[in-house]
């Protein structure tokens, strides 16, 4: 095989490389393009769409929420429970004095509607208030979701306060509550005369009380009954009927709760959601509570079990499904069978080699696997055994078995269920209850495998005979690599023989887009070349390509920790329940001892009872999620919880006075050693990669090339990309073993040593920047010299390492490495690595190469996409001066909102107050508010005109920053200026007012007369309105993206709006830009000094005025990039020679091609 194809994918990049190695000759490519997710220098965020369907799911259930609100209320006007008018109900729900609002408390009422007869429309008032907070339903605290839990924990907290204080309903806590939680607000003597009611509220992510569902109903049901018994005027109007409408527990096929207060829709799979199989993809995959599915894991288990000699792990152990071992096989399917949580053991003991004598001779060849998934069979265990008995099972036929696994599977009313199994199956009292309980405990319908029922009862037959996984696919006919082309894109590649069929389908953003680049490079390759390479090798995530030695030490260290594991669950057992699971227990223990029994940032003592129970702990990540932080044990530290409340978004170098941080390394300095340590009766290991960690500081840390969740992405891309091409490329060789492999997969370790052994690498500076024409980059000095990432074109390189990878190659390293380690064993001294030698010296040539690729960006705002404008909305002042208010959270005040006015002196000697500028951040709008909190701030030894989110947040917490009265300040309004306002205005409604900001491109006009260019920069929601008229504006005509490209059509045909009439006025268009595109040019202030300065440039930020440039190949962050800044009026000079700048167009492989806009 000469011809080889390298694909090095990234999340954000695609570097490739075509290399022939019998005409030594290589061909280079280099894509950028706009990550699926929202990316930043500092952090890779959600997915793109992530926020809008979130947005789109809080208007939806605001409008469900709005919707029951409006019937309820009009229900209980029809029953006259609510007053008709609606002066009367804004009377009675926004009262205009003191006493007025006491009469109509509804928390009072909820209390005295358990002690005396209410009127009809104070129980009215009652249901309203108990629909607005009618409790959380269906809160599964999930491990790995923070608020979850805290919501569990309130509720519980809830529960018991109830019980401590002997409350009977939730309203009475609240009422009690509200009682004693008063602030007195003193009058100008300072002497009390009234109180301030604090609020009860979970805000700020705080959770202090939460009620379930089930709560509230039984209040309602409390009141209901008590005011039934006096038999007065209300009792009259709570008929059964009326039950009925606020309150029926019943289910239909909509809702499993009915009824206008407590009313739920059902939760429902989205079976487009869900997947389809792989091989029949016109069905959905099998739940695994199918008694198929549970069947296959069984089998699926069992069938790739050996049985091997201790130490003899060459792979030719006793298989279960050999002929001689059947009765064997047999008895451990069984086991797996009706055993919930079978392990290692009830396999050894169903095969008889559990003593003692057996575990010296013989071992299973799943007890080498790190996490070995042992399945067992629900259906059978709880269904078959449980319910019905094997000897009834088997005395069913197919139809009826069928029919029991289909009503498992789809019914969800347990009525229904238990109606069917007495009238259909005709189970007795006990075999229905057994029934319903295994029904209700079943694997959720989300946990599905990755196959279909259909394709499942296709494979057991011949799984049952004992064939694996592979073999039964071959027997049926399946294909053994899954498909993703269909009949469409067969047909495609029949019409464009050049040509990779559209990319499929991928529900990860990051991964979808990166396929899609793919089939952009290899696309041009095609018809560059026009033919196919012989391979195609696919660099995954990087991973250490290991020895057999170091495999087994891995295995053994995973082992121990199991072990460890489990002694930690077993003394701690006593503190495990379900809102303290056992892994929780665990990791904070390993944590605890890892550090000493300390918390990690006061150094004080945690004791054993905290630990179980998590007691004011929390476990904090040392570099922030947010961040780019992984979620791995060595990024993790166990503290107590109030101890990182200052700590925000900050690592702890960072957060850190010099003298705490050196505290803290003396804490956790035996991390950085060799040496293991005794903690108890538990083992400390060293933790040299969380030491790094506790020292980094971020800002010479670039997370967006190392994050975990990058290599993640690029792996699965990698998986994705080697299917897609097998079959659009080499159909032939999908379900033929006879034919050679074509596609491979390589690990970013071998592509560092190849770099590294071949001299590729490039200094500290970024790649060829300081280069002259005619200069090769030196040897590396050291052979731990790191990659240089600065550059975009190492990837491209990076891409030759990955074309010229092979097994053999692969092969070749890791005996090596194991030489290694077998000399340092013999002889104490680590060998220096041998190199490995290049198929031809190509150093020069790859290095010349890369210096003259220029890289291909894909422009980020071509399309519409992004935020219209920002989310907040503020309050018009002047719309003509742009002076709008904006009202904020206390906590969120700055020192430069507390400006305070300066005093001025005129010449004539006139005094005057001066308001500061407003600036961007702006100014609390109220001079006197601004002086008052000044001086709280001075009260508390906080400097007002230089203090943090953390100073302000503390000192609002602690309640003391309030007015003279005693009333606490919770919020402020700010003045500020925009510069570019958004302005909707609707009919009957205050205009909203945002900020834009979202540039989407860049429009250059020259004018006729002088030949001067000047340019406008069009914002997106002003672009989504031309595509898009508002409805408000009647049968305005929609117009072009960009109107340049078709600015004489529009003039000719009298559609340009009169509003733009006067801008494009005696104007041509010359050309747009936006983020991502690219222009041939010379930076100006290098023109006519160096001619290297002349070349491509990418447009990396869009202004009023200004439009900034980078080279093309410049990866570095925005702060430390060869970025300049132009102005739009002195563009038009920065053209090479005595030409004009131009847009350019860049394919994968580098090749320019001139833009006529």
């Amino acid at each position: 095989m000469t011809i080889s194809l390298g694909l090095d994918i990234g999340t954000n990049s695609v570097g490739s490389a075509w290399v022939d190695t019998k005409k030594k000759d290589i061909q280079l490519g280099v894509t950028i393009f706009p990550a699926g997710v929202e990316d930043s220098d500092t952090k890779r965020g959600d997915p793109k769409n992530q926020k809008r369907r979130e947005k789109r799911s809080q208007r939806r259930s605001i409008a469900r929420k709005a919707k029951r609100k409006r019937q309820l209320r009009k229900t209980l006007v029809d029953l006259k429970l609510l007053p008709a008018t609606a002066e009367e109900q804004t009377a009675m729900f926004h009262p205009e004095n003191v006493e007025t609002a006491k009469s109509w408390d509804p928390w009072k009422l909820r209390v005295e509607g358990l002690s005396r007869e209410l009127t009809p429309i104070e129980f009215g008032r009652i249901l309203i208030h108990l629909n607005q907070r009618r409790g959380a339903l269906g809160v599964d605290a999930d491990p790995d979701d923070q608020e979850s839990g805290l919501v569990k924990a309130a509720i519980s907290h809830t529960e018991g306060e109830m019980e401590k204080r002997g409350c009977r309903t939730v309203g009475e806590l609240m009422d009690q509550l509200r009682e004693e939680r008063q602030i007195p607000i003193k009058n100008s003597k300072n002497t009390p005369h009234s109180s301030y009611p604090v609020s009860i509220r979970n805000k700020g992510g705080e959770f202090e009380f939460h009620a379930t569902r089930q709560l509230i109903r039984n209040e309602f049901l409390l009141i209901w009954e008590h005011q039934k018994s006096y038999k007065g005027k209300l009792s009259k109007l709570l008929t059964n009927k009326l039950l009925t409408i606020l309150d029926h527990p019943e289910a239909d096929s909509t809702w499993r709760h009915q009824g206008a207060l407590f009313g739920q829709r059902k939760t429902y799979w989205d079976s487009g959601t869900l997947g389809r199989c792989s091989l029949e993809p016109s069905d959905h995959l099998c739940p695994k509570a199918d008694m198929y599915a549970s069947e296959f894991l069984v089998l699926e288990t069992v069938n790739r079990i050996r049985i091997e000699e201790r130490g003899n792990y060459d792979g030719r152990g006793l298989s279960l499904c050999d002929p001689s071992m059947k009765e064997k096989r047999d008895t451990v399917i069984q086991a797996l069978r009706t055993t919930k949580t079978p392990t290692i053991a009830t396999i050894r003991k169903a095969l008889g080699i559990h003593t003692k004598e057996n575990k010296v001779l013989y071992s299973l060849n799943i007890e080498r696997e790190q996490k070995p998934e042992l399945n067992s069979d629900w259906f059978h265990r709880e269904i078959v055994a449980g319910v019905f008995g094997e000897t009834e099972w088997n005395a069913l036929d197919e139809r009826q078995k069928e029919s029991i696994n289909r009503a498992i599977q789809k019914f969800e009313e347990e009525e229904k269920l238990k109606e069917g199994a007495l009238q259909w199956w005709g189970l007795n009292k006990n075999q229905i209850e057994t029934l319903l309980a295994a029904w209700n405990h079943r694997p959720k319908p989300d946990k599905r495998l990755r196959l279909s029922r259909r394709a499942i009862k296709n494979l057991l037959p011949f799984m049952r005979a004992g064939d694996d996984l592979t073999t039964a696919k071959q027997k049926f006919g399946y294909p053994l690599k899954p498909r993703q082309l269909n009949k469409a894109d067969r047909h495609y590649m029949e019409k464009h023989s050049n040509s990779l069929p559209p990319a499929p389908m991928c529900s990860n953003p990051v991964v979808r887009r990166a396929i899609h680049e793919v089939r952009r490079h290899v696309n041009a390759y095609l018809n560059h070349f026009q033919k196919l390479p012989d391979r195609i090798v696919i660099e995954y995530a990087r991973s250490a390509t290991q020895s057999a030695k170091s495999r087994n030490d891995q295995l053994a260290f995973n082992r121990k920790r199991e072990a460890e594991n489990k002694k930690i669950e077993q003394e701690f057992k006593k503190y495990i329940g379900d809102n303290n699971p056992a892994h929780r227990i665990v990791e904070r223990v390993r944590l605890w001892v890892e550090q000493k029994k300390k918390c990690a940032y006061s150094g004080k003592l945690i004791g054993i009872e905290k630990v179980g129970f998590g007691t004011d702990l929390e476990v904090d990540h040392i570099i922030p999620r947010s961040r780019g932080g992984h979620n791995g044990f060595s990024n993790k530290v166990l503290c107590y919880r109030d101890t990182n409340r200052n700590k925000g978004n900050r690592t702890p170098k960072e957060w850190m006075s010099a003298d705490d941080f050196e505290a803290l390394e003396k804490r956790f300095e035996h991390l950085a050693g060799k040496q293991r340590q005794k903690v108890g009766v538990f083992e400390c290991v060293p933790n040299k990669a969380k030491w790094d960690n506790l020292h980094q500081v971020l800002d010479n840390f670039d997370l967006k090339e190392f994050a975990n969740s990058q290599f993640t992405d690029t792996a699965y891309a990698a998986k994705q990309v080697a299917t897609y091409l097998r079959e659009a490329l080499y159909p032939d060789s999908e379900n033929s073993t006879s034919q050679k492999q074509r596609i491979f997969t390589t690990k970013g370790t071998i592509t560092a040593r190849l770099r590294r052994d071949w001299g590729i690498l490039e200094e500290n500076e970024p790649f060829f920047a300081k280069q002259k024409d005619n200069e090769i980059p030196q040897y590396p000095k050291s052979r731990s010299e790191k990659k240089d990432r600065s550059d975009h074109r190492h990837h491209a390189i990076d891409a030759v390492m990955i074309a010229l990878s092979s097994p053999q190659l692969i092969e070749e390293i890791v005996k090596l490495e194991e030489y290694a380690i077998e000399y340092k064993e013999r002889t104490g001294h680590r060998l220096r690595q041998d190199s490995i030698k290049p198929p031809w010296d190509l150093r020069n040539q790859v290095v010349e190469l890369a210096k003259k690729q220029i890289v291909a960006h894909r422009p980020v705002k071509r399309k519409l996409t992004g935020a219209l404008h920002e989310e907040m909305n503020y309050g018009i002042v002047d719309e003509n001066k742009k002076l709008f208010t904006l009202r904020l959270p206390v906590e969120k005040l700055t020192a430069k909102m507390l400006r305070m006015p300066e005093l001025i002196v005129s010449n004539e000697g006139t005094k005057y107050l001066k308001e500061p500028k407003l600036e961007k951040g702006g100014l609390v709008r109220d001079r006197n508010l601004r002086k008052l909190i000044r001086e709280c701030l001075k009260k508390n030894q906080i400097n007002p005109d230089k203090f943090d989110k953390n100073d302000i947040k503390a000192l609002s917490k602690s309640g003391k920053l309030n007015m003279p009265s005693g009333v606490p300040i919770k919020t402020i309004v700010v003045l500020r200026t925009i510069k570019s306002p958004i302005i909707i205005k609707s009919p009957n409604k205050a205009p909203r007012v945002f900020v834009g900001g979202n540039n989407h491109h860049l429009e250059i006009l020259e004018d006729t007369k002088t030949g001067n260019w000047s340019g406008t920069v069009w914002d997106t929601f002003t672009v989504s309105q031309r595509i898009n008229p508002p409805k408000t504006n009647g049968n305005a005509a929609k117009l072009p993206m960009v109107i340049g490209r078709e600015l004489e059509k529009l003039k000719q045909e009298n559609r340009l709006p009169g509003h733009l009439q006067k801008h494009y006025e005696n104007k041509s268009f010359v050309m747009s830009l936006a983020e991502g595109e690219m222009i041939y040019g010379q930076m100006p202030e290098k023109k006519n000094e160096v001619s290297e300065w002349i070349g491509y440039f990418v447009v990396v930020k869009l202004s009023k005025k200004s439009i900034f440039f980078a080279p093309h190949w410049d990866a570095r962050r925005a702060d430390q990039q060869h970025r300049w800044e132009i102005s739009i009026q002195k563009l038009k000079n920065i053209g090479v020679g005595e030409s004009l700048p131009f847009k350019v167009s860049i394919n994968p492989l580098g090749t320019v091609s001139k833009i006529n806009d």
